[in-house]
């Protein structure tokens, strides 16, 4: 299968607005590659409509998930906060930001390196009911309360390497789903520990999807401070009056949480703000 028709199957399955929830998967074998039928459902009041969407995956190992080496740079405190989610979830979790379907432009997973291979060369995405969830659905969920068939026992097999237990936090800003899913080996998450992590989950996706609620013109501001101008400078490039720059510099700085503009502009690099 050519690559852009496998492209073309993600872009289905991430970017359809209607969809509700996947309620059916099925997979086959033929000639040794694996033909995933999924079956993706929109609810109604009186009606069920059914899209069958078929993947024949026959270069399924160009199309992984990639860590990335970036999110040190946009998450502050980042190895700290790392070590902080592991003792939450001593069995493991994976961060990802901005999942297209391309994949994720940015992840971080601690599940067991010989897990994810397995998870990998047995295409476990597809039909992994917690990815599916996190994929169609925005708050959080623990494991054993998402309702989707596990026809391929997933949750069966993730239990031989001690994660037993699990809570899934999806989020999807700009037609972009960020997820975190987290385990634990004896125990449910309780509902004190997912509130807190669900919200330091959202302020992290503010940081690096949302550009911590910087508005355009705000962004405008740090750019031009970026490229060495001075306040009347902007003021005169943006057609502003100096007032209102200088009120969307205060703006910035106490939305990056900075002492001065020089460590606003410092923050908004190191984010890659300016990138986007």
């Amino acid at each position: 299968m050519a690559m852009s028709s496998v492209n073309s199957a993600w872009a289905k399955i991430f970017n359809c607005d209607s969809l509700v929830t996947p309620l059916g998967l099925s997979v086959l074998k033929t000639e040794a590659r694996e033909t995933l039928e999924v079956g993706l459902f929109r609810l109604s009041q009186k009606t069920h409509l059914k899209i069958v969407v078929e993947l024949r995956i026959t270069a399924y190992n160009n199309v992984q998930f990639k860590d990335q080496s970036l999110l040190d740079n946009l998450i502050p405190n980042y190895d700290q906060e790392m070590e902080r989610l592991l003792s939450w979830a001593p069995s493991g979790f994976v961060l990802a930001f901005n999942l297209t379907f391309r994949g994720p432009e940015h992840l971080h997973s601690e599940y067991p390196d010989e897990w994810r291979q397995i998870y990998e060369d047995r295409n476990y995405f597809f039909t992994d009911p917690a990815l599916v969830w996190m994929i169609n659905s925005s708050g959080s969920r623990r494991w054993s309360e998402i309702r989707l068939p596990d026809i391929r026992g997933v949750m069966t097999e993730a239990k031989k390497f001690n994660l037993n237990y699990g809570v899934s936090i999806s989020r999807k800003v700009d037609n972009k789903r960020s997820f975190l899913t987290m385990s634990h080996p004896e125990r449910e998450f309780t509902d004190t520990e997912i509130e807190v992590i669900a919200a330091k989950f959202e302020g992290w996706v503010e940081m690096v999807v949302g550009r911590s609620s910087l508005t355009a013109g705000e962004l405008d501001v740090l750019r031009c401070l970026k490229d060495g101008l001075g306040q009347s400078e902007i003021a005169a490039a943006l057609g502003l009056s100096e007032s209102a720059i200088k009120q969307r510099c205060n703006k910035a700085c106490s939305k990056l949480d900075a002492k001065t503009r020089a460590q606003a502009v410092a923050i908004a690099v190191g984010r890659n703000y300016f990138e986007h």
